[in-house]
């Protein structure tokens, strides 16, 4: 699979994109080189409260910087275990990059709009939102 390379992420950033709110990412493996995308949405009404979802499914969510698989009660599903490795090793970039390349889909992780310019398609976040997330 081959994405613009203008929308990589470097793993140091991953955190701050994959907790900005809409974030919709793209993993893929380097040794395998299959890839996998999650859709990470924020809770307006709950703060650190996050929904995790694969192919339009819920899968789980963010709650206090812990995943909670859904639903609790079956195994994990191959899509519940990748995002829990992502989950686990996201503050640890040296590992992450190792292992896996990043890319954001073009919009702001934080508010969804299209990205335009050079150095919010760098970092995957707009003007505006670069200045919330940062305070």
């Amino acid at each position: 699979m081959k994405l613009p390379i203008e929308y990589k992420v470097e793993p140091k950033n991953l955190l701050d994109l994959m907790l900005a709110g809409d974030a919709k990412l793209t993993f893929i493996s380097l040794h395998t080189q299959k890839h996998i995308t999650f859709f990470i949405k924020g809770d307006k009404f709950q703060a650190y409260d996050y929904k995790v979802y694969y192919d339009n499914h819920f899968i789980g969510r963010l709650s206090n910087m812990q995943f909670q698989h859904y639903p609790k009660e079956l195994p994990l599903s191959k899509e519940n275990e990748a995002f829990e490795w992502i989950w686990k090793y996201c503050c640890q970039p040296e590992r992450m990059a190792k292992n896996l390349d990043i890319y954001h889909n073009g919009n702001c992780a934080r508010c969804g709009r299209v990205l335009t310019t050079p150095e919010s398609i760098l970092i995957g976040l707009g003007p505006e939102c670069v200045k919330l997330i940062n305070k």
